[in-house]
């Protein structure tokens, strides 16, 4: 629009009365529009020409602003005072002064950033070392070399464990001989007879005396889910992939024998209560960082007995999150997956922000929200196909994680059935031990 223009509407226009603008009503966007001259509907926010479809939207940042060509935002819809639009030598229009907090380096004034964001903004967590600083800080501890270094609670689990790498009780017995046809070139011969179990060699007495399940569809399903381990490499899928293809069928598989005592759910969607993630140190967020699975104890007299110890209580969770499925079915293990390529150290910051929330709300429950937890509590990450065990161990001046080597990958039928075992002495250990502190501890109704 050129001055010519604006001086010659201007000399037509008859200003208002000072008394009536100073009442009068703001002008709608209808009658700026009749004004400017615009005669075509106004232009949505996603056709202007600065409109990038991929920005993040900011805090604080209406979505009816928009930037001028100096970098400062305007109102749309707003209208302006013609009287103080000046042409440039080029014909174009510039604005006037804006009467909001101005621009200059980034920065606006009054100190914070643009769009409403922090300077002081807190870095999240992707590995261990942030949790080291953390006011109960997170160790990273290799893997003990003596069993008397290891809590009495995971002594037994520790030797199961070993068993399970050597490949020993691994395999059923009656199906041994089609097995040993899967197997790869460079695959563990499984001839040794140790090599071989019974089926009640993981029966809990008391719960679950005698253990029955289909040996036959139990390898139809490890085969599939060692071709889809490959497949999933080969195709460099997603976590979410991964998950439902490989993990989800070998978990249900696994845990088969225990359906009435020990269950698991995927848990992406459980976030952590805000009472129960671990105050961080300065310039550190330790947000609530969620995992993948959980296995937890699911028999009727846990459940009765954890809504029983809510009733008194103004808490409507027996863990450390609201998500349904976990209200009343304490967790026993705790499991976060990657990519094949994706970070181990962030997985175990997962696991560990996620455990340790949880050990606070069951230091809660026993009665004992200053000192340390007397039981360990195991967990497992997972990166593509390979399966990792790890124990969390509360300490008076911090917390230990305490990571054994790889156990197994479920790129062979041989480490397939080594999972399994592990899934399964697992179980064992959340229906025995961890059952009976948790029943003992955390659940016993208190006197008020």
């Amino acid at each position: 629009m050129h001055i010519s223009s604006i001086e010659s509407w201007l000399n037509q226009v008859v200003a208002p009365d000072p008394v009536q603008q100073a009442f009068a009503r703001k002008r709608k966007a209808s009658d700026a529009r009749i004004v400017m001259g615009v005669s075509s509907p106004p232009q949505s926010i996603a056709s202007a020409p600065d409109y990038d479809p991929d920005a993040t939207p900011r805090a604080g940042e209406s979505s009816k602003r928009r930037k001028a060509a100096d970098g400062r935002k305007v109102n749309v819809g707003v209208p302006l005072d013609l009287r103080q639009v000046k042409a440039t030598h080029d014909g174009t229009t510039s604005l006037p002064p804006s009467t909001t907090s101005s621009t200059t380096g980034g920065s606006t004034t009054g100190g914070s950033t643009t769009g409403g964001r922090s300077n002081k903004s807190k870095r999240r967590v992707k590995d261990m070392g942030d949790l080291e600083l953390a006011e109960k800080p997170v160790r990273q501890v290799t893997h003990l070399k003596r069993e008397e270094e290891y809590p009495q609670d995971i002594r037994a689990l520790l030797k199961n464990v070993r068993d399970v790498r050597r490949g020993i009780g691994i395999l059923p017995r009656p199906v041994a001989d089609q097995a040993r046809k899967l197997l790869n070139i460079v695959d563990e011969p499984l001839e040794a007879d140790n090599n071989l179990y019974d089926k009640n060699i993981w029966a809990v007495p008391g719960l679950q005396d005698s253990l029955d399940w289909d040996i036959n569809f139990e390898l139809k399903v490890l085969e599939k889910v060692m071709e889809r381990t490959e497949t999933c490499i080969t195709e460099n899928v997603s976590e979410p992939s991964w998950n439902s293809r490989v993990h989800e069928p070998l978990l249900d598989m696994a845990l088969e024998p225990f359906s009435r005592i020990v269950g698991h759910w995927d848990v992406t969607k459980a976030v952590i209560e805000k009472d129960y993630v671990l105050p961080s140190g300065p310039g550190i967020d330790l947000q609530s960082k969620m995992v993948d699975f959980c296995l937890t104890l699911s028999d009727n007299d846990v459940m009765r007995a954890a809504k029983m110890r809510l009733r008194p209580s103004n808490r409507r969770m027996i863990n450390h999150t609201e998500y349904q499925a976990l209200r009343f079915r304490p967790i026993s293990i705790s499991i976060e997956t990657k990519t094949p390529d994706g970070s181990t150290q962030e997985a175990r910051a997962q696991l560990s922000v996620w455990t340790t929330a949880y050990m606070a709300r069951l230091r809660e429950l026993a009665g004992t929200p200053t000192g340390a937890l007397d039981i360990t509590l195991p967990i497992l990450t997972v990166r593509g196909g390979q399966w990792e065990l790890s124990f969390i161990i509360d300490k008076a001046d911090g917390i230990d994680m305490v990571t054994l080597p790889p156990i197994a990958d479920t790129r062979s039928i041989v480490d397939c059935y080594k999972v399994v075992a592990l899934i399964r002495w697992l179980a064992v250990w959340s229906a025995t031990v961890f059952r009976k502190w948790i029943m003992d501890r955390a659940l016993a109704q208190r006197s008020t």
